[in-house]
């Protein structure tokens, strides 16, 4: 999903009401409004993929699975649509319309250019003010890279970075596994990743 930042400043009583007519989403950076536009099939296959293996071994357990409709409340009152959000226990959502999920386990990203930066940076850090959050998931597109950040304890994530098309990334905020392969499934021009190594950091 592509981000445009507007010329426009709105207190989040104006954003929210703005959303609840709007048929373009916007997400909510502290005043500034950003229209999120459309992505690249790439970013689109990887996306529903994830969902799709997610939904497949969580929704039998009762669990929600969100995709980028899902508007997201952090801590630090930003709102952002994420590529995929998830979680195991009773969802808790804002009273405003449309409402805004508030405790997601595990939130992933596609990443692409014009989001990449906030996405690694300030939106990383915003999403790590909600509380609920155990894992923050960053998926390349454009090559076999998936990071994942896991909250170990309220200030501290462990890091693990991989590469590989074989490796298997647990999801472990929801119980839930992903098989790299299948994540990018129909989407590379190449099979085998740039650099096929798995590292821990």
């Amino acid at each position: 999903m592509f981000a445009r930042p507007l010329d426009e400043y709105l207190s989040e009583a104006e954003y929210l009401a703005l959303e609840a007519t709007s048929d373009i989403r916007h997400e909510y950076h502290g005043g500034l409004i950003v229209a999120m536009t459309g992505g690249t099939p790439a970013h689109a296959r990887i996306s529903v993929r994830v969902a799709a293996l997610l939904d497949a071994q969580l929704a039998p357990r009762g669990c929600d699975v969100f995709n980028s409709d899902m508007k997201v409340k952090t801590g630090s009152g930003r709102y952002y649509y994420p590529d995929v959000s998830a979680l195991c226990q009773l969802a808790e959502f804002t009273a405003d319309r449309p409402p805004s999920l508030l405790n997601p386990a595990v939130v992933i990203e596609v990443l692409s250019d014009s989001t990449e930066k906030d996405d690694r940076g300030k939106k990383a850090r915003h999403y790590a003010t909600i509380r609920s959050l155990r894992q923050y998931i960053l998926i390349a597109q454009d090559e076999v890279l998936i990071e994942v950040y896991t909250r170990v304890e309220a200030d501290q994530w462990d890091f693990r970075r991989v590469a590989d098309l074989e490796a298997v990334i647990e999801v472990s905020s929801v119980g839930a596994s992903l098989p790299v392969r299948e994540v990018y499934r129909n989407t590379l021009d190449s099979a085998e990743p740039s650099n096929p190594t798995e590292t821990d950091e």
